[in-house]
């Protein structure tokens, strides 16, 4: 929050101050739990002061088309749409003008995608940033980088996991080192951002925690709270609700479907398509959007048949225990007098 005297001085110039806070993740440190809950708490956060504008999602609100753009990454495996029917000078026009419009003097977006910047594309944010501050009449006084840590080695399976469900090839291996490279270089990169950028900019760190040799995963919802505090202040936190079902918008994935996934990617990616991200940059090549097409059509007969299995697992186990409390029940009567059923399976 900005101190009452620097709201005066600026709002007295006619410029609206700003302090612009990005959520950066990275992958798998909740993120889309966190941007779920953004959603959910738009209106009350609108009360606190902070804007969140609309993310891709009305449920997910996360905010990947910016990042996306400043890659010059394909938008149609997420949105339907190419690079050139929306600009990053639209998105952070929309931004700034939100939060001048609203009377909030935070702005707080969230995509895990800006980890994946290069830093010349935050030098473009940078640049973008400065023009739609004088285009709105808005100054960005401070740029918070909102990065949790979490262990590389922690994140490493699940991510692996996701790569194959967005068409990687290499094997699991392989796969893993490639990724233990990129993620350590990604986390370097956000750490250098603020010394590059014109703007009073800093990253703001909190530590996942909670995860257990067993499970290793975070309560997400303990730190959910946690994070919305560290990033707003605690009394800010203090009306954040969430659900359960955040915490479930990103489901496991069985080995065996990441593995028949991996399988049918090597026959079904075109020999020139990369081998960890196929689809990043596939815009007017025919024979990867065939190929991308192709992928959908069988991630989405993968997914409902993990789904259908998860469900009838459940009504066994529902059905399990129901016929458990039956026999129980009826051998209870039968010791206090009750003659033996016959199809109760006991011998006395």
């Amino acid at each position: 929050m900005y101190p009452r005297h620097v709201q005066r001085r600026e709002e007295k110039s006619g410029l609206w101050p700003v302090t612009l806070m990005v959520h950066v993740g990275p992958h798998k440190t909740a993120t889309t739990t966190i941007q779920a809950a953004l959603a959910h708490n738009t209106l009350y956060l609108a009360t606190r002061g902070v804007h969140v504008p609309p993310g891709v999602h009305p449920q997910f609100g996360g905010h990947h088309l910016l990042p996306l753009l400043l890659s010059r990454r394909s938008l149609t495996p997420l949105l339907g749409m190419t690079q050139s029917d929306v600009s990053a000078s639209d998105l952070l026009d929309a931004w700034l003008t939100g939060a001048r419009e609203n009377v909030a003097h935070r702005v707080l977006v969230s995509s895990e995608a800006f980890c994946s910047l290069e830093e010349e594309e935050w030098l473009a944010f940078d640049r973008e940033l400065q023009e739609a501050a004088q285009r709105t009449s808005t100054v960005v006084s401070r740029l918070v980088i909102c990065f949790t840590r979490r262990e590389i080695e922690s994140r490493l399976k699940s991510i692996a996991g996701e790569s194959y469900i967005h068409g990687a090839t290499l094997p699991r291996e392989e796969l893993s080192e490639w990724l233990r490279t990129n993620l350590a270089r990604q986390d370097a990169t956000v750490e250098r951002i603020p010394g590059l950028l014109s703007h009073s900019a800093e990253v703001s760190h909190i530590e996942f925690g909670g995860e257990t040799a067993s499970t290793n995963v975070a309560p997400s919802s303990d730190f959910v709270f946690r994070w919305f505090a560290h990033v707003l202040g605690a009394e800010d936190a203090r009306g954040i609700v969430t659900t359960e079902e955040f915490s479930r918008l990103n489901p496991s994935r069985s080995a065996r479907m990441l593995d028949e996934l991996r399988a049918f990617n090597v026959l079904n990616n075109p020999p020139h398509a990369d081998s960890v991200r196929p689809f990043a940059r596939f815009d007017g090549d025919p024979e990867l959007e065939r190929a991308f097409a192709r992928l959908n059509l069988v991630r989405s007969v993968f997914f409902e048949r993990e789904a259908t299995e998860e469900l009838v697992k459940n009504l066994r186990a529902e059905l399990a225990a129901l016929a458990d409390r039956s026999l129980r029940a009826r051998i209870r009567r039968f010791v206090h007098g009750s003659r033996p059923p016959k199809d109760a399976g006991l011998e006395f």
